[in-house]
């Protein structure tokens, strides 16, 4: 067991390590080589100083957008999922209204900002919205595609036994699909993050400041603490994307064994 958790300790953690130490190396290196000032490319040591400086700004404003990406998520997950049940239930509505689902996630998130805030007005429920706009179409595309991915097979073999819509549904297509829907989770998670940012750009109030905001402001004022928000930015979207891994692929193992189990 302890050589099991080594290999994957040495498999998953150390490589990750090992790449964003030689960034940080590099960074280094470009701001000692080239000269440039700190309101340009602060270097990794002043970002870090800074960040740190401001831990408190910084860790409210992470944990307020941390809320927002997962709220967003979570009603992009729930509405992405019954969209595709919809859509694998009825061709002629998955041909008339997939095309609006692929208009929503082609238009530019930055032109859809200022049109939530009129209905909405700003605040966490603009960024949350809008989150949630960018994260569900990843969670339409996969799991649209894993329930209709059965096999002919397999549907004949349900026919043959009279199987009711909702018996293929919950029985034949749904389990077919989590595959699917697991991948399309995971990119929805960091696309949530990256909407609830670019939302805080234009749907933050000034009380409730996100990551996003604060970049925002911090442009001009404080370059450092800017990288140090766009560190945390990055790392909840990298955070996002392990977490949901880890968890999606021990359901999806529990899953497969408790299938073989009844066989």
């Amino acid at each position: 067991m302890t050589q099991m958790w080594m290999r994957k300790f040495w498999g998953i953690v150390v490589p990750p390590v090992i790449a964003s130490t030689l960034v940080l190396l590099i960074w280094f290196l470009i701001k000692k080589s080239s000269g440039l000032p700190d309101y340009v490319l602060p270097g990794p040591l002043k970002v870090a100083a800074t960040f740190w400086e401001h831990k408190t700004e910084v860790g409210k404003a992470t944990w307020l957008t941390l809320f927002s990406s997962v709220f967003g998520l979570a009603i992009s997950t729930l509405i992405g999922s019954l969209i595709s049940i919809v859509f694998c239930q009825s061709k002629w509505i998955r041909r008339s209204l997939f095309p609006l689902a692929i208009f929503l996630q082609t238009v530019p998130i930055v032109a859809i900002a200022p049109i939530v805030v009129l209905w909405l007005d700003e605040g966490l429920t603009a960024t949350i919205f809008i989150a949630s706009i960018v994260s569900v179409f990843p969670i339409i595309t996969n799991t649209t595609t894993g329930l209709l991915g059965v096999t002919n097979e397999h549907y004949e073999l349900f026919r043959l036994y009279k199987a009711s819509r909702w018996q293929r549904l919950f029985r034949l297509q749904i389990p077919t699909a989590l595959p699917s829907f697991v991948t399309g989770l995971k990119i929805a998670g960091g696309m949530a993050v990256l909407g609830s940012v670019v939302g805080e750009f234009f749907c933050a109030s000034l009380e409730s400041k996100g990551l996003g905001r604060l970049i925002f402001e911090l442009k001009d004022a404080n370059v450092a603490q800017m990288y140090g928000c766009i560190f945390a930015a990055t790392l909840m979207g990298v955070s996002m994307f392990a977490v949901i891994s880890i968890v999606t692929d021990r359901f999806l193992l529990y899953w497969d064994e408790k299938k073989i189990s009844h066989l």
